[in-house]
């Protein structure tokens, strides 16, 4: 059931939306109406369709992936189905208390659940999930390694036969060598997640610029993840410092933060890779450049028709 919802003027000059086309930001709206009080609904894409985009001959998927890599939604999965959550909806909606006093029945986002998204057909990817699986059943905790057929822990060192054995029924005493079980160390060195080198690389550089520790949330997690997934786990580490440096204006405005190194990831990874940056001014003098050039073409076409030249 759809929800009356608000929206508030800084929406229109929001820079995350910039990459996103008209339509684009016409579903995003349009989401908000269609999520629960926590910002979460279930991905159907002939439905959401019908319900907000119904006379527009356009693609929803598209547009939502868009969505999704400006950081402005998150897709997740839980068990067999594919949920979009809408980023900072509690911060900037405020939903009836009617809606609160009836619980939502939608799983909450975790960062985790995105790891089996497949972001090209925001389905469940079977190997992204069994890998998911395995890592968990591959990483137990401490707590439970058991000495077998015994539900009692192993402790660090444990002698479970003794350095002598006194005999008493007859046989002379013999000294048995020693058998210790050594203390099972514990996963002192767990796989590190595949964001790890990226945000590192990121918070070093950013603590060099501003003095601070940028801030880490679940929302910066799921943008770092969608980072990587779009320019590559090699890169991401270079290009994410490469962007704490950057002297945009816009950047040094928004003092870097990871939603824009998410927004503009392919101009960055351009930018390192060519070793070359490019300015608001330079952008807007290059168009200008164009459009002159553009005239002139056009008057000299005129000209060769008419005969002058």
């Amino acid at each position: 059931m759809a929800r009356a919802r608000n929206i508030k003027p800084s929406f229109f000059t929001n820079e995350q939306l910039a990459d996103n086309d008209p339509l684009g930001r016409l579903l995003f709206i349009g989401l908000w109406t269609l999520a629960d009080y926590n910002g979460n609904l279930e991905w159907k894409e002939r439905t959401i369709k019908i319900q907000i985009l119904p006379w527009d001959d356009c693609s929803v998927k598209e547009l939502a992936i868009n969505l999704d890599k400006s950081g402005l939604v998150q897709f997740y999965s839980c068990k067999d189905k594919v949920y979009i959550n809408i980023t900072n909806f509690t911060k900037h909606q405020n939903p009836h208390i009617n809606e609160r006093k009836n619980e939502s029945l939608l799983p909450e986002f975790s960062e985790t659940s995105r790891q089996v998204i497949d972001f090209k057909t925001l389905t469940i990817n079977p190997e992204y999930s069994r890998q998911e699986q395995y890592q968990h059943q591959s990483d137990p905790a401490d707590s439970l390694f058991l000495i077998p057929d015994s539900p009692f822990p192993l402790p660090d060192s444990l002698n479970l036969i003794p350095e002598s054995l006194n005999v008493s029924d007859g046989v002379e005493n013999s000294t048995h060598p020693v058998k210790k079980i050594s203390s099972i160390p514990k996963n002192k060195n767990k796989e590190l997640s595949p964001s790890h080198e990226t945000w590192q690389s990121y918070s070093d550089a950013y603590q060099k610029r501003y003095g601070v520790t940028p801030v880490r949330n679940a929302t910066v997690n799921a943008q770092l993840s969608s980072f990587i997934k779009r320019i590559g786990f090699d890169e991401s580490p270079h290009v994410a410092a490469f962007y704490v440096y950057h002297n945009n204006q816009f950047y040094v405005t928004k003092m870097h933060t990871v939603g824009l190194l998410l927004a503009d990831a392919e101009k960055l990874r351009t930018e390192w890779a060519t070793k070359t940056t490019v300015t608001q001014t330079q952008a807007r003098q290059a168009d200008e450049t164009q459009a002159r050039g553009n005239v002139w073409n056009k008057l000299i076409e005129e000209f060769k028709e008419n005969g002058t030249i």
